[in-house]
C-alpha cells in the first residue's frame, strides 16, 4: 500500500503536515509549544528520528505511521524503537490518545498499536491486518470497540434476560448468531439496557436489516403472548377472590 492510498485510507481531511514534503517534524512541533525535542529523545538512536512519514489528527487523536517498504528489510528492533520515539514526542506535544502504525508501502503488512500506554512491542501489538479509517480508530479508542470479550458477556446477560421474561431458546440463539455476526457490543449493550420488548423491537428496527426485522416480529409476538398469559392469570385470580 503506497502513501497516496494509505493517506486516503485513514482519512485525508485529517492529515497534518509541517514539511514540504508532508512529512511531520516533531522537533518543529514541539519548538512551537516551547519545548524542546532533545528533552525527550533516548540515547544516540533517538537523535536520528524527528520526522514522522505521516501524521493524522482530530481535537482527541492522532494517528501516526511509519512507512517501510518491506518489514523484512529493516532491523526490527530499530523500526520498533523509531515508532516508540515518536509516540514519545507525541505525549508530549499534544497529550491525545494513540494510534501509531508501520505500514508497508510495497508489501501489504501493517502492524498497529493503540491504547493507554502505547507500547511499541510483539506483546503489546494488536490484532489488526487492515488499515482503517480515522473514525474506526477513533471508535476503538473511544468506546465503540468490537472487543470480543464484552460480546461475550453481552451475549450472556442478554440470553439471562430474555430467559427471565420467557423467550424460548430458539429466540435467544437467534439474537446470539446476529450479535456476534454483527460483532457490536452497542448492540448488545443497548439491548440489555431495555427493559420492555417494544422498545428492543424499534431498535432492532433502526438497524434495518432483514433479520432484524424478523426478530422484531418475533419480539413482539412474544410479548403479546406473555401479556395473554398474565391477563389470563389475572383473572382466574379475580374470579377465585
Amino acid at each position: 500500500m503506497d502513501r497516496f492510498d494509505i493517506i486516503n485510507r485513514i482519512g485525508d481531511s485529517y492529515r497534518v503536515g509541517n514539511t514540504e514534503a508532508g512529512e511531520f517534524s516533531y522537533a518543529k512541533a514541539l519548538k512551537l509549544v516551547g519545548k524542546d525535542i532533545k528533552d525527550y529523545q533516548k540515547a544516540a538512536a533517538g537523535t536520528q528520528h524527528n520526522f514522522l512519514d505521516i501524521r493524522f489528527e482530530n481535537e482527541r487523536l492522532a494517528i501516526l505511521v511509519e512507512c517501510k517498504n518491506y518489514f523484512c528489510k529493516w532491523d526490527k528492533s530499530k523500526i520498533l524503537g523509531q515508532l516508540q520515539d515518536y509516540v514519545r514526542f507525541e505525549k508530549a506535544l499534544s497529550g491525545k490518545r494513540i494510534v501509531a502504525i508501520l505500514a508497508e508501502t510495497e508489501g501489504d503488512d501493517i502492524w498497529v498499536w493503540y491504547g493507554h500506554s502505547v507500547i511499541i512491542d510483539d506483546e503489546h501489538r494488536s490484532n489488526e491486518t487492515v488499515l482503517r479509517t480515522f473514525e474506526e480508530y477513533e471508535d476503538i479508542c473511544f468506546g465503540k470497540v468490537n472487543d470480543k470479550i464484552k460480546v461475550v458477556d453481552s451475549i450472556k446477560s442478554l440470553n439471562e434476560k430474555l430467559h427471565a421474561d420467557g423467550i424460548n431458546e430458539k429466540l435467544t440463539e437467534e439474537h446470539e448468531d446476529y450479535i456476534q455476526l454483527k460483532t457490536r457490543v452497542d448492540i448488545a449493550v443497548e439491548l440489555m439496557a431495555t427493559a420492555d420488548f417494544f422498545s428492543k423491537e424499534m431498535f432492532l428496527r433502526v438497524l434495518g436489516t432483514e433479520k432484524a426485522m424478523k426478530l422484531a416480529d418475533e419480539l413482539r409476538r412474544a410479548d403479546e403472548e406473555r401479556k395473554a398469559k398474565d391477563l389470563e392469570k389475572y383473572s382466574r385470580a379475580v374470579d377465585h377472590a
